[in-house]
C-alpha cells in the first residue's frame, strides 16, 4: 500500500503568478527520508474558460536526512498554463521500504519571482 500526503495552498485564496517566462522559483528548507515533490495547478477564471489548469509537476527533492536547500523552477509550466492565478502542492509518496517512520520537513518557504 502506498499513499500519497499532500499540503497545497488555500483553494479560496490562489496565488498570482506572472506568465510569460518571467522567472519564478520555489525556495525552501526540506528534511526526510522520502521524496517531496511540487506541482501547481492554474485556478479557474476567465482566461482559462473557468476550468481550472491540470495539475502540473515542477520537479522535487531526494530524501536527505541532513537539512538542504531546494530550489525548484516553476517558469515554465506557469507560463504553459497561462492561468494566472495559481494553487502550489507539496505532496510526498509514503514509502514502505523507506527505514524507520516516513517523514518530509518541509521549512521557510518562499515563491520568488525575477522582473
Amino acid at each position: 500500500g502506498q499513499t500519497t500526503s499532500m499540503a497545497q495552498t488555500d483553494h479560496l485564496h490562489p496565488i498570482y503568478l506572472p506568465a510569460g517566462g518571467v522567472g519564478i522559483y520555489m525556495e525552501f528548507n526540506y528534511m526526510g527520508n522520502v521524496p517531496i515533490n511540487i506541482a501547481v495547478q492554474g485556478a479557474a477564471t476567465a482566461a482559462n474558460g473557468n476550468q481550472a489548469t491540470a495539475i502540473t509537476s515542477c520537479g522535487g527533492v531526494y530524501p536527505s536526512t541532513t537539512w538542504n536547500k531546494a530550489y525548484i523552477n516553476l517558469t515554465e509550466q506557469v507560463s504553459t498554463l497561462q492561468s494566472g492565478l495559481y494553487y502550489i502542492y507539496i505532496t510526498s509518496l509514503y514509502d514502505g521500504l523507506a527505514t524507520g517512520n516516513n517523514y518530509a520537513l518541509i521549512d521557510n518557504i518562499k515563491v520568488v519571482v525575477a522582473r
